[in-house]
This record gives structure tokens, C-alpha cells and sequence, in this order.
């Protein structure tokens, strides 16, 4: 531990000396991953904004701009190929993490459907099996590559044009969408949302360690009623973990809702998975883990439920 909370790596061809070169950038604020994600056209504003101009009026950067910063933002396959030749190799870079695989089957989405859930009043919709899922299956892998991605910095603008003017609350169906269907995570340094856009977003938590699908094998044992309000685990916080060039490379696909079950599902039994793994912010953690436990005990709404009914929270 060196006091870098970020890493970044990137190859250059034009640094001079006839071949290129790999740097790596390494960052002491983990909010910092928000600039260097960055679209191409918020890095062109960037480089207008604060480039001095020439006094030959020829362009200050001649390799780069906003298309050449989107090049630089994924690690190439190189570096992984390099990075997973070593001994041990590194778990991640197991094949079956990614993309479809024959070891690792998939049920696709006709094997599920939408039903009224069986859990409680605070529920909704709810989806069930309706073929035998064994043990290790992804599920409706084809609609994960779907998911919808909501950027820090459009995230931090829907929410202050709802927040700050009363014309855009025609906002509010956007918001209920994000927040209501949609999980927050820090993997770009500052909170985006993800929303899984196939039926599969309408899969309810599982009270006290029930579920019977999750991100993969070997889930996070956590559930609402063995942590602690007062601090998310440090295991569950995406800035805590090492860098690793799998993940750097891999980010879309680690954050696009892929589910695996985690035990043998028959048909017509609901499927549940864990909520936690889904409180990708420090910040929104007591009120996370305590609106799960009211719900748990029939107290409390669902998030989607809530938000259907138009009770907006903005984070």
C-alpha cells in the first residue's frame, strides 16, 4: 500500500522511441476513474478548457483528443494475455468468467417468467423458473449484454435538473427507472447505475441469506441481518479491491447483471438473489440495509414498488 487508490495502464505509439510503450497511471483518489472515463466529447470540452492555445496557432497536442483518450481507457489484450500467464494464475482469468462458455450452460430467458411474487405484500412482480435450473447455469445471458449504463456524469446531471428546477420533473420516470430497476456502483469512481433491461431486473432480494442466484459461485455470505449499519464491509466495496488487469479490461461484462444459480432451482420457484452486492456506495449503505430488514419483516416497500408509486429518492 503506497497511497495510490487507482490504476490505470495504456499503450503509446508515439512517444519516440520506434515502438510503443506501456505506461501506467497510477491515482491517489479514487474518484479520479470518474475523469479518466470520461466520453470523448467531456475530454474535447477538457482540452478547450484548458489547453493554453499556440502562438503559431497550430494545435497544442498533435496525438491527442477525445477519440485517442476512449483508446486508452480499456487495457488491450496484450496486457491480459501477459497478466494471466502467471503462476498462480490469477482466479479471474478462468474462461468461464466471461461470454458464453460450453462448461458453464445457459438457460435463456424463455426459462424464466414474471409473476406476482410469493415473498410479501412489500414485493410486486417477481421471477420464477419455469424449467429446472441446475446448480452453476447462467441465466438469460443474452440480455445481460443489454444493460443500460447511466455514467457518473449523467447520473450526477439527472439528478440536479430534478433537484434544482421545477420544469423537468418529467424527469421523475427516468429517476424510477434508474433508482427503482437499477443498482449503483463506484467501479467509475464516482456512483453510475446499472440497469439490467430483460425481465431479470424484477428478481427480489432474499431475506436472511435465502437466494438461489447471484453474480456467480461463492457469493458474499453478508446478508441485512449480520452486518453492521454503520459501515459496508470492506470486501464489498469496489475501491478496497487490488487491481487486476482481468477486471480493468472486463469492467461492462463484470457490471452487466450476469447471474448464476447458486443451488439446483426447480421449475415455478422464485428466484432470489442478494441485494447487498448491490449497494455499490458507502454512502447509501445504512439506509440500503435498513430499508431491506423493514422489508423483510413486512414493514417496508420494495425499492421498485416505492418508486412505481412515485416516491422518488434521489441519491
Amino acid at each position: 500500500n503506497v497511497g495510490f487508490q487507482a490504476l490505470h495502464v495504456y499503450e503509446e505509439n508515439h512517444s519516440g522511441f520506434g515502438a510503443p510503450w506501456s505506461y501506467l497511471v497510477a491515482m491517489k483518489d479514487y474518484n479520479s476513474r470518474t475523469n479518466w472515463y470520461r466520453n470523448a466529447a467531456q475530454v474535447e470540452a477538457a482540452i478547450h478548457k484548458r489547453i493554453k492555445k499556440t502562438k503559431s496557432g497550430k494545435r497544442a497536442l498533435n496525438f491527442f483528443d477525445g477519440a485517442t483518450m476512449m483508446t486508452m481507457q480499456i487495457p488491450h489484450r496484450g496486457f491480459e494475455t501477459v497478466y494471466c500467464r502467471s503462476s498462480p494464475r490469477p482466479e479471474l482469468c478462468d474462461e468461464e468468467q466471461f461470454g458464453f462458455v460450453s462448461s458453464r450452460p445457459n438457460a435463456d430467458l424463455s426459462s424464466v417468467e414474471v409473476r406476482t411474487s410469493r415473498i410479501g405484500d412489500h414485493a410486486g412482480r417477481g421471477v420464477f423458473a419455469t424449467v429446472d435450473i441446475p446448480k452453476g447455469t447462467r441465466i438469460g445471458l443474452e440480455g445481460s449484454v443489454q444493460s443500460i449504463l447511466a455514467m457518473p456524469s449523467t447520473k450526477e446531471m439527472i439528478d440536479s435538473l430534478h433537484e434544482d428546477y421545477d420544469e423537468a420533473k418529467d424527469l421523475n420516470a427516468v429517476l424510477s427507472y434508474l433508482y427503482g430497476y437499477g443498482f449503483v456502483s463506484l467501479v467509475y469512481g464516482k456512483p453510475d447505475v446499472t440497469v439490467d433491461s430483460s425481465i431479470l431486473t424484477f428478481i427480489n432480494h432474499g431475506c436472511n441469506g435465502t437466494q438461489n442466484v447471484g453474480p456467480r459461485e461463492g457469493e458474499t455470505e453478508y446478508t441485512e441481518l449480520n452486518v453492521s449499519l454503520e459501515s459496508m464491509p470492506g470486501d464489498l466495496h469496489m475501491s478496497t479491491e487490488p487491481f487486476d488487469l482481468v477486471t480493468a479490461r472486463h469492467l461492462r461484462q463484470i457490471m452487466s447483471c450476469d447471474i448464476v444459480a447458486l443451488r439446483d432451482i426447480k421449475a415455478g420457484e422464485e428466484l432470489l438473489t442478494n441485494y447487498l452486492g448491490f449497494t455499490g456506495s458507502p454512502d447509501d449503505w445504512r439506509e440500503d440495509v435498513s430499508d431491506l430488514r423493514e422489508q423483510c419483516i413486512n414493514k417496508g416497500k420494495g425499492m421498485v414498488k416505492d418508486y412505481e408509486e412515485g416516491n422518488i429518492r434521489t441519491e
